[in-house]
């Protein structure tokens, strides 16, 4: 399964409000998915139709924080619920979006921000680009960004080495 995700970094006047998660699932897969949840097969996903999909095929990423791993001063942030959860078909392809609330209040001084996004089972490829990457309502903040490798959530018999985004954001 190959996941194209796009990430905006929602920001306030406090700081980092939330995440907000699209994923574009490759066509062979929304196929698969769609062919058990699409039941009146019309192309759209009515309310009962997404209900079903987000219990069947989302809920359950709970236990990998539903693909994003954020660390916060070098805290570990546990991603404990989303918000706003949706599926659609554009395309032939079925896209998910929803929200990761992520409370980070900015200070005089910089805090750290870590986040990345990958599925440490290997069952999904997960794929985060720079140019994916959006970050909204930051102009009250002073916001540095930067990607780089974070070797320490290596993954897959550590042979696989996700990308991470470093944030630091201060008043």
């Amino acid at each position: 399964m190959f996941i194209d995700c796009k990430l905006t970094l929602e920001f306030d006047n406090k700081g980092l409000a939330c995440l907000q998660h699209t994923w574009h699932f490759d066509r062979m897969s929304s196929s698969m998915i769609l062919s058990d949840f699409d039941k009146d097969g019309n192309g759209n996903l009515d309310k009962k139709e997404v209900a079903s999909l987000k219990k069947a095929m989302f809920d359950n990423l709970k236990k990998q924080n539903y693909f994003t791993y954020i660390g916060i001063d070098n805290q570990r942030f546990e991603v404990k619920h989303i918000q706003g959860f949706n599926a659609k078909i554009t395309d032939k392809k079925l896209i998910y979006e929803f929200t990761v609330p992520c409370r980070v209040n900015a200070t005089d001084s910089y805090k750290k921000v870590r986040i990345s996004l990958f599925d440490p089972t290997y069952y999904s490829q997960v794929k985060l680009s720079k140019d994916d990457l959006k970050l909204q309502g930051k102009d009250a903040l002073t916001v540095k960004m930067q990607m780089s490798k974070a070797p320490d959530l290596a993954y897959y018999h550590d042979r696989i080495v996700p990308r991470a985004f470093s944030l630091r954001i201060k008043k």
